[in-house]
């Protein structure tokens, strides 16, 4: 559904006073995260069956299918439970894995889903899956993160002087150089967002120091006034990489640090200049209120559909195609279909949980934005999590789920199960996610044997 202008009062967007709004947010901010309703505390993998044991050995995947299938049915698929969690609910208590009766346990497995399976087989399907699952949990700081902004930091140094002389001929090493401080600030980003935290706030930043230079870097963006001193501004992420140490306060600095260089290498209307906007704004999103947030983001999606046909785009991404695959960025109309879903789910997570004024209005724009990816970039993967976010809302908001049940029947199984898992990785809201869920099975009760959560 799109708005009709014709029948539906014009969304006023308004433009905070930057001032006003630091000296609400000091001090507030974090609290008003952890208190929000339907704050992400912890982010639950909501996930098939299927694709939980794809991690483990060929030879042991039937088994642990079914041990995932029998988990499955006896717990809820909401619930905040470990693999070992249930067994000892269900079997013995204390805390002992290996104490666990599989002889025991393979009959509880043959009688819940009729399958033949021995005990050893069981055994062994455990012991995988609790392997490849402690496998994945210890991947958020990886050394080569690391290494590889120690090596950004070695050249820029090395670079220092030719980076900040403007002269014609430095101009491939600065795009070069935006190019690797872009790159270090979506990895920042990417891991600052994954944190269990209001919806992706570090838990232990200094919040006076990090809210004052995250707002004054989005008031010189909106004011649209000088970018800054490239000098002092290189400066300054120098001693953020100098000091960095794979923690959220460290990803926080070098996210608005190293895009505020971003910005001042390439310009901030640029397709690099445009992405290093998109992550500070997405990392800090809770210091924002929600009109100036979806007014940020539409206006970097129209700045990045402007750069489609830009010759200077162009020839940047036609040098970024040769670069390695881990060094390039999405096109101008990707980057676009990302400020959009950013603006649609997060108009969509505020009215499902009733802090927008005016909901319906605030759906239809949304809306809007969903249907201008479908007619610009149509193979956004996002597009359809981002529908199942408004619906979702939108049966909260009426008390009509009768659509959302329907969508999950036109869906069938197989892609409702894809579209859950989406959910639970990418939606902000937890309690959406959870509802979601409930809908769906309320839709399709085959999916209650499908859908597992392993933490």
């Amino acid at each position: 559904m799109t708005l009709d202008k014709r029948s539906q009062p014009a969304v006023r967007v308004r433009y905070v006073d930057f001032a006003d709004l630091e000296a609400k947010m000091t001090g507030r901010a974090v609290a008003d995260a952890r208190s929000a309703p339907g704050a992400h505390r912890g982010r639950r993998i909501i996930t098939t069956v299927d694709r939980v044991a794809e991690d483990v050995r060929a030879n042991v995947q039937d088994a642990a299918k079914a041990v995932l299938a029998w988990v499955a049915a006896v717990t809820d698929a909401e619930a905040d439970e470990t693999l070992t969690d249930v067994l000892n609910r269900c079997l013995k208590p204390g805390p002992d894995i290996e104490r666990i009766n599989y002889t025991q346990l393979a009959a509880e497995i043959t009688r819940t889903l009729d399958v033949d399976i021995t005990a050893k087989r069981v055994r062994s399907a455990i012991r995988h899956l609790r392997k490849a699952h402690e496998g994945r949990t210890h991947d958020m700081a990886k050394p080569s993160l690391k290494q590889k902004l120690d090596r950004l930091h070695d050249r820029l140094t090395r670079g220092y002087a030719s980076i900040v002389d403007q002269r014609d001929e430095h101009d491939a090493l600065r795009r070069e150089m935006s190019l690797g401080i872009l790159g270090a600030v979506r990895a920042a980003a990417g891991r600052v967002i994954d944190f269990a935290y209001g919806e992706g706030i570090p838990t232990q930043v200094d919040v006076d120091e990090l809210e004052s230079r995250f707002l004054d870097f989005v008031r010189d963006q909106v004011r649209a006034e000088a970018v800054g001193d490239v000098e002092a501004d290189l400066k300054r992420l120098l001693l953020t990489l100098g000091a960095y140490d794979l923690s959220a306060e460290s990803d926080m600095r070098l996210v608005v640090d190293g895009s505020r260089v971003v910005a001042d290498l390439a310009g901030p209307d640029s397709l690099p200049g445009v992405m290093a906007q998109l992550n500070v704004l997405v990392a800090g999103r809770e210091l924002i209120d929600d009109e100036l947030y979806v007014a940020e983001m539409s206006r970097l999606a129209q700045t990045a559909e402007a750069l489609h046909d830009d010759p200077a785009t162009k020839s940047l991404l036609n040098w970024i195609r040769r670069q390695p695959d881990d060094q390039r960025i999405p096109s101008p109309l990707r980057v676009a279909s990302y400020c959009r879903n950013n603006a649609a789910t997060r108009l969509g997570d505020r009215v499902f949980m009733g802090t927008l004024d005016d909901a319906s209005t605030w759906l239809d724009r949304a809306d809007e934005h969903v249907q201008a990816m479908r007619e610009r970039d149509s193979g956004f993967e996002l597009i359809k999590v981002t529908e199942l976010v408004l619906l979702t809302a939108r049966a909260q908001h009426t008390g009509d789920a009768s659509g959302l049940h329907a969508h999950f029947k036109s869906l069938g199984e197989t892609v409702t199960l894809e579209l859950l898992e989406k959910l639970a990785r990418f939606d902000n809201c937890a309690a959406l996610v959870q509802t979601a869920l409930h809908h769906a099975v309320a839709a399709l009760p085959a999916l209650k044997n499908k859908l597992i959560n392993i933490r």
